[in-house]
């Protein structure tokens, strides 16, 4: 019952490894173009499409043909496990809803970025995941975070890759759960990750597998805060199920207790990085 959503380039609902978890919006009738529900989105049965109209595909089918980056980011999160394809998921049974926030011929800019965080709100999703960042603050996003925090939504955030502490948004924003990027020997990888206000935790998903493009398809993805944000998103949604009657507040506190010092690991960054998760404390 809880639900991650995807706010990303867009998602393959029938691959053999996401398909099996995604959340079906049961007031939402498949296909027909129509608003069934009321809630202003057209048949967001299986997933939402933003950029429809931009790349004239239809508004219920979240796949980019061109962009894959969504498909790594909701196959970390959520891949479904026990299925005996591919991987699990850092979710484990969490479901996931897809928000494909970018045109297919964008470049993989997430040109509906602050909407499909309101849309997870007026939807009451219990966590986003924003594998995407900006370096411009704005007073606007910032309220849409505190309007998606006070409907009960937990917002997770890329650090980004910038590899300095000069802040980047959504996840220097107050309320989000920002987070930075390390190896599996708890080494900050250098090469990327974003630290200080970016990262209030660190996740290891440096060379992870995940989902890729085509059903069927797996790849070993690198370096990037984008792979770390939804690992850290699945621990959210394992907390918010265990935990459901803590606030989007105090569910992040709680997961940036639920760590292991690195700061020995990284002497260079002492005071400047948050722990790395640890699922096992968290549940």
């Amino acid at each position: 019952s809880v639900v991650i959503a995807i706010s990303d380039t867009g998602v393959m609902q029938d691959h053999e490894d996401i398909f099996g978890s995604i959340w079906v919006n049961p007031k939402e009738i498949p296909g027909n173009r129509q608003d069934d529900d009321g809630n202003g989105y057209p048949d967001d049965y299986i997933g939402y499409n933003f950029a429809a109209k931009d790349d004239g595909t239809a508004p219920g089918n979240t796949y980019n043909k061109i962009q894959g980056h969504g498909m790594f980011v909701a196959g970390i999160a959520c891949a479904t496990p026990n299925n005996t394809v591919g991987l699990a998921g850092a979710g484990n049974k969490c479901r996931l809803f897809p928000l494909k926030c970018s045109p297919d011929n964008s470049g993989g800019n997430i040109v509906y970025a602050y909407q499909s965080i309101v849309y997870s709100a007026l939807m009451g999703f219990s966590v986003v995941n924003c594998s995407w960042t900006s370096f411009n603050y704005s007073c606007l996003n910032q309220s849409i975070i505190d309007y998606a925090v006070s409907r009960n939504v937990v917002v997770v955030a890329a650090a980004g890759n910038h590899f300095a502490s000069t802040p980047v948004y959504p996840a220097s924003y107050q309320g989000v759960l920002g987070v930075g990027l390390c190896d599996t020997e708890d080494n900050v990888y250098a090469a990327a990750s974003g630290y200080g206000t970016n990262a209030a935790v660190f996740a290891p998903a440096h060379f992870t597998w995940t989902t890729f493009v085509n059903d069927g398809e797996y790849a070993k993805v690198g370096y990037g805060t984008s792979y770390a944000s939804p690992l850290a998103a699945g621990m959210m949604g394992l907390i918010r199920s265990r935990h459901p009657d803590l606030t989007p507040e105090q569910a992040i506190a709680f997961a940036r207790i639920c760590t292991d010092n690195i700061e020995d690991k990284n002497p260079a960054y002492r005071g400047k990085i948050g722990g790395r998760l640890n699922m096992l404390k968290a549940v």
